[in-house]
């Protein structure tokens, strides 16, 4: 991968951090439905790891290491 610009990564870092936020209300909203899509539940929890996960490596070169945890539990 090559390495981005700071500008780029900050850009980049500020979406990825806006993306997990919509996922993660979009995921409390599919989480709280009477009768709720297990499908579609996992596939917005994958997403959202790929992005903690770009996240993470982004952070890296500033020294920032990030730890999440599971929010599977409804």
């Amino acid at each position: 991968m090559m390495e981005r610009q700071p500008t780029d990564r900050s850009s980049r870092i500020m979406r990825l951090i806006e993306l997990i936020e919509q996922i993660n209300g979009t995921l409390q909203i599919h989480r709280n439905d009477p009768e709720p899509d297990a499908f579609v539940i996992e596939q917005y929890e994958y997403r959202r790891s790929q992005y903690l996960g770009e996240l993470a490596v982004l952070m890296q070169p500033l020294g920032v290491e990030i730890q999440w945890k599971n929010q599977n539990a409804a």
